[in-house]
């Protein structure tokens, strides 16, 4: 059986060479949302199009923003996770125009996560040196592993997780990035069960960036399946 390390201090990151290029025109709420059933079905229970200036569909959520820092900025400014140095806002263009094309080629990109209000975008790593967050735990890899009480933010249950130290191990480089999502609704939800607000309107929002090397989703840790049954209050 084939069972992984996630790596919590693995991963570094370099460059800050693109592959996808901005999209360079708008669009438009109705057009999107005639595309893509799920934007459609998110934008009528608003009751009406979001206007141009907010009709992107994804933003990054301030929750997954902590794993980024400012090319050339060094780990220092890392939370620890998986520590992707890149320009956050260059970022979500590169998903949003990724997004875009896949709607405007007539498919739909969102593909189904662990709970209705939970969907995955798996888009071609276009972050150069960012390395995979996942190694098999063979005979070499194990005396590496190590463990420790971690909790994301000050607000969350800190849990038992293991990763292997960054340097470690020759990790190669990520193939596909898998985008996790939460509905606009289920991060309201999140933000009023911790005493936050967030003003964002886009349908969206990122709340982690998994590295990786395959096109499908990695089985969720045991952990993290503990945590997500807690409930809202506990992350």
């Amino acid at each position: 059986m084939r069972r992984h390390v996630f790596g919590r201090k693995l991963l570094s990151v370099s460059g800050v060479w693109c592959l996808f290029q901005p999209s360079l025109r708008a669009w438009s709420a109705p057009s999107l949302s005639r595309r893509c059933p799920v934007l459609r079905d998110h934008w009528a229970r608003q009751g009406r199009h979001v206007t141009m200036a907010t009709s992107r569909a994804i933003v990054l959520d301030p929750f997954a923003a902590k794993d980024f820092s400012k090319p050339g900025a060094g780990r220092t400014q890392v939370r620890e996770g998986r520590g992707i140095e890149f320009d956050q806002d260059e970022f979500v263009d590169r998903v949003n125009a990724w997004f875009e094309q896949r709607v405007a080629d007539g498919v739909d990109p969102l593909q189904d996560g662990y709970a209705p209000f939970c969907k995955h975008l798996f888009i071609p790593n276009f972050v150069p040196g960012l390395q995979d967050s996942v190694l098999d735990l063979t005979d070499d890899v194990a005396p590496l592993v190590r463990s420790e009480y971690v909790a994301r933010t000050d607000k969350e249950l800190p849990v038992l997780t293991r990763w292997v130290a960054k340097g470690r191990v020759d990790a190669p480089e990520a193939k596909f990035l898998d985008i996790i999502l939460y509905s606009r609704e289920q991060i309201r939800k999140e933000n009023e069960s911790q005493g936050e607000t967030n003003d964002a309107q886009e349908p969206w929002g990122i709340v982690c960036v998994k590295p990786q090397g395959i096109d499908s989703e990695i089985p969720m840790e045991p952990i993290t399946v503990m945590r997500n049954a807690l409930g809202k209050e506990e992350g």
